[in-house]
């Protein structure tokens, strides 16, 4: 079982299991606005909820320039968007932890949420 081991102190954790799925989308050629990271986040929360996900809490975080991070805690897991509003872009970690029937749905749902092309994402 793996140990970790903080660099400042002497205690260690265990850490028992890291379960999950976690799935990269990339949505490129997106058509909403992406420097408006809020209405992101709402347009993002609506399209989980509506997925059947349970929002625990959001976050928005600005990076350089326009660019921003909008962070979305589920009961099932998590999912993050990195915007890059000048190349019209989004990429999304999708990390369930329960649920992992709704994953493709959920992919589909936040592709089309963000207006992106279907020929211009990827996902892995």
């Amino acid at each position: 079982r793996p140990v970790c081991y903080k660099s400042d102190s002497d205690e260690s954790s265990s850490q028992e299991r890291s379960p999950g799925i976690l799935l990269i989308l990339e949505a490129e050629n997106t058509s909403v606005n992406l420097e408006d990271a809020y209405a992101l986040k709402d347009i993002l929360t609506g399209v989980l909820e509506e997925e059947g996900l349970t929002v625990v809490s959001t976050e928005v975080a600005r990076s350089v320039g326009s660019r921003a991070f909008v962070s979305i805690i589920l009961q099932e897991g998590y999912v993050v968007a990195r915007t890059v509003p000048e190349h019209n872009y989004v990429g999304f970690d999708i990390h369930f932890w329960s649920s992992f029937h709704k994953q493709e749905g959920v992919k589909v749902s936040l592709l089309a949420a963000v207006k992106g092309e279907r020929k211009a994402s990827s996902s892995f």
